[in-house]
């Protein structure tokens, strides 16, 4: 698996830049400001940008990368918060066999961690925290987690919360390893305003990008339907690196995505987990594919049962006939069948090339 690390800080900072080319007068200091920043973005061949640094992978695939949004979209009650739990619980049991629900990363240079929750109450934040650390089995938290319930602040202290939070990390601890924002459609004051929400979303990106970390946001589907939350949604999912989906069904929460820049998780093989009484928490389970390659190995089994009923050993020519007379296949199926039963390792061949069933 690809190392996941924070990455070193790259900030661009507007207000120094301002300060730089002052005094400014009229227009002109606005066409500086825009030219020096067109500079600073312009591509250059002769700088090469440092490998990929993964800070999340989910069921070993890279979800998040620094300077990138992240969503996880789902309807109501569908397990969004334990998502998030696991995603800073992951941090936090970096290296251990911690059930982060399939979540991975690490955070070798402490940078902070920093956790929004605008949905629950003071009670629930806290033992939405007290999960996330007994998850990472822990029973203090690290120096370098923030965790802050923001709940009834407003949109517009809100957001000062995090902007604030977000300063006082980089100043104990250097830099952002991510930002988990868990109900961030309560940082708008309207979801459907266009200009606000795409304001919004381009601050955004451009504090993931200055502080070099991914941010994640949770933000529900429209009621009753499988559409983000009004124009915010859209926005956040045109720009986001990974569009995390959770489906629910029989009490089994599965994690899915197809909108998304690298390799996708195809919706039954993604990392699934229910809630385990227990544990008194989400606890991981088998996911579709699971279920569905231990019934496709079970009807392998018995079709040896019956291909090695009769003799306990052949040669691949006798096997090849009898899997052909005994399942009534062709001798093309025949063929592929017995290369599956060799690749699941139930069929092995040992002294004098025969063949036989490991039962």
């Amino acid at each position: 698996m690809t190392p996941v690390t924070a990455a070193e800080p790259v900030n661009l900072d507007l207000a120094a830049l301002r300060n730089a080319i002052a005094p400014i007068d009229g227009d002109n200091g606005g066409d500086k400001i825009v030219a020096e920043l067109l500079k600073q973005r312009r591509f250059n061949p002769g700088i090469q940008p440092p490998p990929l640094r993964p800070i999340y992978n989910l069921g070993g695939q890279v979800i998040a990368t620094p300077g990138n949004l992240v969503t996880v979209t789902s309807a109501v009650k569908t397990g969004k918060t334990a998502v998030i739990g696991a995603m800073s619980a992951s941090v936090m049991a970096a290296g251990t066999d911690a059930d982060c629900l399939g979540f991975s990363s690490s955070n070798p240079k402490s940078y902070g961690l920093i956790h929004f929750d605008s949905e629950q109450s003071p009670d629930d934040h806290w033992h939405q925290v007290d999960r996330a650390l007994k998850r990472a089995k822990l029973h203090e938290p690290p120096s370098w987690l923030y965790s802050y319930c923001l709940t009834g602040l407003g949109h517009l202290r809100g957001w000062e919360c995090v902007q604030e939070a977000t300063r006082i990390a980089v100043e104990q601890h250097g830099g952002i390893h991510s930002i988990l924002i868990d109900g961030v459609a309560d940082l708008v004051a309207d979801v459907n305003d266009p200009a606000e929400c795409n304001d919004f979303v381009a601050i955004l990106h451009d504090m993931a990008i200055q502080r070099d970390c991914p941010i994640i946001g949770v933000i529900h589907f429209n009621p009753g339907g499988e559409k983000t939350r009004g124009h915010l949604g859209s926005q956040l999912e045109r720009k986001a690196e990974t569009n995390l989906r959770l489906d629910k069904t029989d009490e089994v929460t599965c994690i899915w995505s197809d909108k998304q820049r690298r390799a996708p998780i195809p919706k039954g093989t993604g990392p699934c987990f229910r809630w385990s009484d227990e544990s008194r928490m989400h606890v991981s389970c088998e996911t579709g594919s699971d279920r569905r390659e231990a019934a496709d190995v079970e009807r392998m089994r018995d079709e040896l049962e019956e291909v090695f009923s009769e003799r306990k050993a052949m040669r691949y020519s006798e096997l090849k006939s009898t899997v052909i007379s005994r399942l009534t296949v062709s001798a093309r199926t025949a063929e592929r069948k017995i290369a599956r039963y060799r690749k699941k390792k139930l069929v092995t061949r040992r002294a004098a090339n025969l063949f036989v069933f490991k039962g």
